[in-house]
Protein backbone atom coordinates (compact mmCIF):
# COMPACT_ATOMS: atom_id res chain seq x y z
CA UNK A 1 0.00 0.00 0.00
CA UNK A 2 2.83 2.44 0.89
CA UNK A 3 4.40 1.84 -2.53
CA UNK A 4 1.15 2.76 -4.31
CA UNK A 5 1.35 5.98 -6.37
CA UNK A 6 -2.01 7.07 -4.95
CA UNK A 7 -0.70 6.56 -1.38
CA UNK A 8 2.33 8.75 -2.14
CA UNK A 9 0.13 11.48 -3.66
CA UNK A 10 -2.06 11.71 -0.54
CA UNK A 11 1.02 11.45 1.75
CA UNK A 12 2.67 14.44 0.02
CA UNK A 13 -0.40 16.52 0.88
CA UNK A 14 0.39 16.05 4.59
CA UNK A 15 -2.79 14.08 5.38
CA UNK A 16 -2.93 11.88 8.52
CA UNK A 17 -2.29 8.15 8.02
CA UNK A 18 -5.92 7.07 8.45
CA UNK A 19 -7.10 9.67 5.93
CA UNK A 20 -4.37 8.59 3.49
CA UNK A 21 -5.47 4.95 3.84
CA UNK A 22 -9.19 5.67 3.29
CA UNK A 23 -8.58 8.06 0.39
CA UNK A 24 -6.23 5.53 -1.24
CA UNK A 25 -8.72 2.65 -0.83
CA UNK A 26 -11.60 4.80 -2.14
CA UNK A 27 -9.53 5.81 -5.18
CA UNK A 28 -8.62 2.17 -5.89
CA UNK A 29 -12.22 0.91 -5.46
CA UNK A 30 -13.67 3.68 -7.62
CA UNK A 31 -11.03 2.87 -10.22
CA UNK A 32 -12.16 -0.76 -10.09
CA UNK A 33 -15.74 0.33 -10.89
CA UNK A 34 -14.46 2.42 -13.78
CA UNK A 35 -12.30 -0.45 -15.04
CA UNK A 36 -15.31 -2.79 -15.07
CA UNK A 37 -17.36 -0.29 -17.06
CA UNK A 38 -14.56 0.36 -19.56
CA UNK A 39 -13.78 -3.34 -20.00
CA UNK A 40 -17.47 -4.21 -20.57
CA UNK A 41 -17.92 -1.43 -23.16
CA UNK A 42 -14.81 -2.42 -25.09
CA UNK A 43 -15.75 -6.10 -24.92
CA UNK A 44 -19.10 -5.26 -26.57
CA UNK A 45 -17.32 -3.11 -29.18
CA UNK A 46 -19.30 0.04 -28.30
CA UNK A 47 -17.90 3.55 -28.78
CA UNK A 48 -18.34 6.11 -26.03
CA UNK A 49 -20.50 8.39 -28.21
CA UNK A 50 -22.69 5.43 -29.17
CA UNK A 51 -23.17 4.58 -25.48
CA UNK A 52 -24.08 8.22 -24.74
CA UNK A 53 -26.75 8.27 -27.46
CA UNK A 54 -28.22 4.94 -26.29
CA UNK A 55 -28.33 5.74 -22.54
CA UNK A 56 -29.06 9.50 -22.91
CA UNK A 57 -26.17 10.21 -20.52
CA UNK A 58 -23.70 12.94 -21.44
CA UNK A 59 -20.32 11.79 -22.75
CA UNK A 60 -18.35 13.65 -20.06
CA UNK A 61 -20.41 11.89 -17.36
CA UNK A 62 -19.64 8.48 -18.92
CA UNK A 63 -15.94 9.38 -19.14
CA UNK A 64 -15.86 10.36 -15.46
CA UNK A 65 -17.54 7.07 -14.48
CA UNK A 66 -15.12 5.00 -16.56
CA UNK A 67 -12.19 6.92 -15.04
CA UNK A 68 -13.53 6.00 -11.61
CA UNK A 69 -13.64 9.66 -10.46
CA UNK A 70 -17.38 10.47 -10.61
CA UNK A 71 -16.26 14.11 -10.37
CA UNK A 72 -19.25 15.70 -12.14
CA UNK A 73 -21.21 18.18 -10.02
CA UNK A 74 -24.46 16.28 -9.36
CA UNK A 75 -25.89 14.85 -6.11
CA UNK A 76 -24.91 11.29 -5.17
CA UNK A 77 -28.42 9.98 -5.95
CA UNK A 78 -28.08 11.05 -9.62
CA UNK A 79 -24.57 9.59 -9.90
CA UNK A 80 -25.86 6.25 -8.61
CA UNK A 81 -28.83 6.41 -10.99
CA UNK A 82 -26.60 7.08 -14.01
CA UNK A 83 -24.29 4.25 -12.91
CA UNK A 84 -27.22 1.78 -12.83
CA UNK A 85 -28.49 2.83 -16.27
CA UNK A 86 -25.00 2.51 -17.79
CA UNK A 87 -24.39 -0.85 -16.10
CA UNK A 88 -27.66 -2.29 -17.44
CA UNK A 89 -26.76 -1.05 -20.93
CA UNK A 90 -23.38 -2.84 -20.69
CA UNK A 91 -25.12 -6.01 -19.39
CA UNK A 92 -23.42 -5.77 -15.97
CA UNK A 93 -24.93 -6.36 -12.52
CA UNK A 94 -26.38 -2.88 -11.91
CA UNK A 95 -27.42 -3.60 -8.32
CA UNK A 96 -23.92 -4.89 -7.43
CA UNK A 97 -22.20 -1.82 -8.90
CA UNK A 98 -24.69 0.49 -7.17
CA UNK A 99 -24.07 -1.25 -3.83
CA UNK A 100 -20.28 -1.00 -4.32
CA UNK A 101 -20.57 2.69 -5.12
CA UNK A 102 -22.75 3.36 -2.05
CA UNK A 103 -20.45 1.35 0.26
CA UNK A 104 -17.35 3.16 -0.98
CA UNK A 105 -19.01 6.57 -0.70
CA UNK A 106 -20.10 5.83 2.89
CA UNK A 107 -16.73 4.28 3.74
CA UNK A 108 -14.91 7.45 2.72
CA UNK A 109 -17.04 9.58 5.04
CA UNK A 110 -16.58 7.08 7.88
CA UNK A 111 -12.79 7.18 7.49
CA UNK A 112 -12.70 10.96 7.72
CA UNK A 113 -14.92 10.93 10.83
CA UNK A 114 -12.67 8.27 12.44
CA UNK A 115 -9.56 10.33 11.73
CA UNK A 116 -11.18 13.45 13.22
CA UNK A 117 -11.98 11.56 16.43
CA UNK A 118 -8.45 10.14 16.55
CA UNK A 119 -6.82 13.56 16.14
CA UNK A 120 -9.08 15.05 18.79
CA UNK A 121 -7.43 12.94 21.51
CA UNK A 122 -3.79 13.14 20.35
CA UNK A 123 -1.46 16.04 21.27
CA UNK A 124 2.31 15.71 20.94
CA UNK A 125 4.10 17.36 23.86
CA UNK A 126 7.71 18.66 23.76
CA UNK A 127 10.17 15.82 24.19
CA UNK A 128 8.08 13.32 22.24
CA UNK A 129 5.56 12.42 25.00
CA UNK A 130 1.81 12.17 24.25
CA UNK A 131 -0.80 13.44 26.70
CA UNK A 132 -3.81 11.63 25.26
CA UNK A 133 -6.20 11.87 28.26
CA UNK A 134 -5.58 15.59 28.84
CA UNK A 135 -5.96 16.32 25.13
CA UNK A 136 -9.20 14.32 25.05
CA UNK A 137 -10.67 16.34 27.91
CA UNK A 138 -9.57 19.60 26.33
CA UNK A 139 -10.90 18.53 22.94
CA UNK A 140 -14.27 17.47 24.36
CA UNK A 141 -14.55 20.74 26.26
CA UNK A 142 -13.76 22.70 23.11
CA UNK A 143 -16.36 20.74 21.13
CA UNK A 144 -19.00 21.28 23.82
CA UNK A 145 -18.20 24.98 23.98
CA UNK A 146 -18.48 25.31 20.21
CA UNK A 147 -21.74 23.34 20.20
CA UNK A 148 -23.19 25.50 23.00
CA UNK A 149 -22.21 28.66 21.13
CA UNK A 150 -23.80 27.35 17.94
CA UNK A 151 -27.03 26.45 19.77
CA UNK A 152 -27.13 29.93 21.34
CA UNK A 153 -26.68 31.56 17.93
CA UNK A 154 -29.42 29.37 16.48
CA UNK A 155 -31.81 30.21 19.32
CA UNK A 156 -31.04 33.91 18.93
CA UNK A 157 -31.76 33.73 15.20
CA UNK A 158 -35.06 31.89 15.82
CA UNK A 159 -36.14 34.54 18.36
CA UNK A 160 -35.32 37.38 15.96
CA UNK A 161 -37.23 35.76 13.10
CA UNK A 162 -40.24 35.01 15.35
CA UNK A 163 -40.40 38.60 16.59
CA UNK A 164 -40.15 39.91 13.03
CA UNK A 165 -42.99 37.62 11.89
CA UNK A 166 -45.21 38.74 14.80
CA UNK A 167 -44.56 42.41 14.03
CA UNK A 168 -45.49 41.87 10.38
CA UNK A 169 -48.69 40.02 11.34
CA UNK A 170 -49.76 42.77 13.76
CA UNK A 171 -49.08 45.44 11.13
CA UNK A 172 -51.18 43.59 8.55
CA UNK A 173 -54.06 43.15 11.01
CA UNK A 174 -53.90 46.85 11.94
CA UNK A 175 -54.07 47.94 8.31
CA UNK A 176 -57.01 45.61 7.69
CA UNK A 177 -58.99 47.01 10.64
CA UNK A 178 -58.21 50.58 9.60
CA UNK A 179 -59.38 49.86 6.05
CA UNK A 180 -62.58 48.15 7.25
CA UNK A 181 -63.45 50.98 9.65
CA UNK A 182 -62.94 53.61 6.94
CA UNK A 183 -65.26 51.76 4.52
CA UNK A 184 -67.96 50.78 7.03
CA UNK A 185 -71.35 52.66 6.54
CA UNK A 186 -72.85 54.80 9.31
CA UNK A 187 -74.76 52.54 11.74
CA UNK A 188 -77.66 55.02 12.31
CA UNK A 189 -78.31 55.49 8.61
CA UNK A 190 -78.15 51.78 7.99
CA UNK A 191 -80.65 51.05 10.77
CA UNK A 192 -83.19 53.64 9.56
CA UNK A 193 -82.89 52.47 5.98
CA UNK A 194 -83.43 48.90 7.07
CA UNK A 195 -86.53 49.72 9.14
CA UNK A 196 -88.18 51.71 6.34
CA UNK A 197 -87.56 49.11 3.68
CA UNK A 198 -88.28 45.95 5.62
CA UNK A 199 -91.42 44.03 4.55
CA UNK A 200 -92.71 41.27 6.84
CA UNK A 201 -92.17 37.86 5.38
CA UNK A 202 -95.02 35.34 5.08
CA UNK A 203 -95.52 33.12 8.09
CA UNK A 204 -94.76 29.92 6.20
CA UNK A 205 -91.49 31.21 4.65
CA UNK A 206 -88.28 29.66 5.92
CA UNK A 207 -84.77 31.14 5.53
CA UNK A 208 -82.07 28.58 5.13
CA UNK A 209 -78.37 29.40 5.21
CA UNK A 210 -75.74 26.83 4.34
CA UNK A 211 -72.23 27.70 5.37
CA UNK A 212 -69.68 25.37 3.82
CA UNK A 213 -66.30 25.21 5.55
CA UNK A 214 -63.72 23.78 3.19
CA UNK A 215 -61.68 20.99 4.78
CA UNK A 216 -58.01 21.48 5.40
CA UNK A 217 -56.00 20.16 2.47
CA UNK A 218 -52.48 18.81 2.88
CA UNK A 219 -50.68 18.81 -0.43
CA UNK A 220 -47.62 16.71 -1.19
CA UNK A 221 -45.48 19.82 -1.43
CA UNK A 222 -46.29 20.62 2.23
CA UNK A 223 -44.57 17.42 3.33
CA UNK A 224 -40.77 17.97 3.23
CA UNK A 225 -38.85 15.74 0.84
CA UNK A 226 -41.86 14.19 -0.94
CA UNK A 227 -42.91 14.40 -4.61
CA UNK A 228 -46.19 13.41 -6.27
CA UNK A 229 -45.81 12.12 -9.83
CA UNK A 230 -48.75 11.63 -12.24
CA UNK A 231 -48.07 9.45 -15.32
CA UNK A 232 -50.33 9.59 -18.42
CA UNK A 233 -50.06 8.06 -21.89
CA UNK A 234 -51.97 8.22 -25.15
CA UNK A 235 -51.49 4.50 -25.80
CA UNK A 236 -50.93 1.39 -23.66
CA UNK A 237 -47.29 1.01 -22.54
CA UNK A 238 -45.31 -0.81 -19.83
CA UNK A 239 -43.39 1.03 -17.14
CA UNK A 240 -41.10 0.43 -14.16
CA UNK A 241 -40.37 3.08 -11.52
CA UNK A 242 -37.66 3.11 -8.81
CA UNK A 243 -37.39 5.52 -5.86
CA UNK A 244 -33.79 6.76 -6.19
CA UNK A 245 -33.33 7.65 -2.50
CA UNK A 246 -33.35 3.96 -1.44
CA UNK A 247 -33.35 2.12 -4.83
CA UNK A 248 -36.84 0.69 -4.04
CA UNK A 249 -39.04 -0.35 -6.98
CA UNK A 250 -42.45 1.26 -6.46
CA UNK A 251 -44.19 0.39 -9.75
CA UNK A 252 -43.90 -2.42 -12.29
CA UNK A 253 -46.70 -2.97 -14.78
CA UNK A 254 -48.85 -1.57 -17.56
CA UNK A 255 -49.89 2.05 -18.00
CA UNK A 256 -53.24 2.20 -19.80
CA UNK A 257 -54.38 4.85 -22.25
CA UNK A 258 -56.16 7.79 -20.53
CA UNK A 259 -55.86 6.08 -17.11
CA UNK A 260 -53.26 8.08 -15.13
CA UNK A 261 -51.15 6.48 -12.41
CA UNK A 262 -50.15 8.61 -9.40
CA UNK A 263 -47.13 7.79 -7.20
CA UNK A 264 -45.81 9.58 -4.12
CA UNK A 265 -42.05 9.26 -3.51
CA UNK A 266 -39.21 10.65 -1.44
CA UNK A 267 -37.26 12.63 -4.02
CA UNK A 268 -36.40 11.91 -7.70
CA UNK A 269 -37.22 8.66 -9.53
CA UNK A 270 -35.75 6.40 -12.20
CA UNK A 271 -38.18 5.34 -14.96
CA UNK A 272 -37.95 2.57 -17.58
CA UNK A 273 -40.72 2.96 -20.19
CA UNK A 274 -41.42 0.95 -23.33
CA UNK A 275 -42.56 3.88 -25.55
CA UNK A 276 -41.44 7.19 -24.07
CA UNK A 277 -42.84 9.27 -26.95
CA UNK A 278 -46.39 8.66 -25.63
CA UNK A 279 -45.57 9.29 -21.95
CA UNK A 280 -46.05 12.54 -20.02
CA UNK A 281 -45.27 13.18 -16.34
CA UNK A 282 -46.57 15.84 -13.94
CA UNK A 283 -44.93 16.77 -10.61
CA UNK A 284 -47.04 18.04 -7.67
CA UNK A 285 -49.96 19.03 -9.92
CA UNK A 286 -47.85 21.10 -12.34
CA UNK A 287 -48.51 20.89 -16.10
CA UNK A 288 -47.46 17.58 -17.65
CA UNK A 289 -44.04 17.34 -19.31
CA UNK A 290 -42.94 15.21 -22.24
CA UNK A 291 -39.71 13.22 -21.95
CA UNK A 292 -36.80 15.03 -23.61
CA UNK A 293 -33.65 13.32 -24.90
CA UNK A 294 -30.83 14.89 -22.85
CA UNK A 295 -28.35 14.37 -25.72
CA UNK A 296 -30.32 15.61 -28.74
CA UNK A 297 -32.66 17.99 -26.87
CA UNK A 298 -35.63 16.53 -28.78
CA UNK A 299 -38.58 14.48 -27.57
CA UNK A 300 -37.47 10.98 -26.59
CA UNK A 301 -38.85 7.88 -28.31
CA UNK A 302 -38.73 4.10 -28.00
CA UNK A 303 -37.78 2.09 -24.92
CA UNK A 304 -35.59 4.17 -22.63
CA UNK A 305 -34.48 4.56 -19.01
CA UNK A 306 -34.27 8.08 -17.62
CA UNK A 307 -34.16 10.07 -14.36
CA UNK A 308 -36.99 12.41 -13.42
CA UNK A 309 -36.96 15.27 -12.73
CA UNK A 310 -33.86 15.51 -14.93
CA UNK A 311 -30.74 16.91 -13.20
CA UNK A 312 -29.85 20.51 -13.93
CA UNK A 313 -27.32 20.73 -16.71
Amino acid sequence: MRDSPRYKIFAEKGLPRAAIFHNTMLSVNMQNIGDRLTEARKRLGIALREASEATKIRTDYLTAMENGTFDFSLPEVYKRGFLKIYARYLKLDAEKLSADFTAQFSGSEAGVRHEDRENLGRVEAPGGFSHGHEATREGVSAVRAARTKQQAETFRLVVIVSVAVLVIVFLIMGFQRLFQSSNAPDATKTASTTESSTVPAPANSTATTNTAVPPAVTTVSSVPGTMKFSFTTTTDITMQVWQMSDNHKIYDGALKKDKPVTLTTKGPIEVQASQTQYLTISINGAPSQVIVDSVTGKRASGSQAFLFPPPSQ
